[in-house]
């Protein structure tokens, strides 16, 4: 049988960078990164 959990995702936007932030389903918060603000694909995190 597969386990499965969820991953919430949280983006602080703004115009020269974009913040992320992970949250795991048993309540662990976390900071993923940060990128520049303008186009980019999941890939590239």
């Amino acid at each position: 049988m597969r386990k499965s959990s969820k991953v919430f995702v949280g983006m602080d936007v703004h115009k020269e960078s974009v913040d992320i932030t992970l949250a795991e389903q048993s309540g662990e918060v976390r900071r993923f990164g940060q990128t520049g603000g303008g186009s980019i694909w999941p890939q590239d995190l």
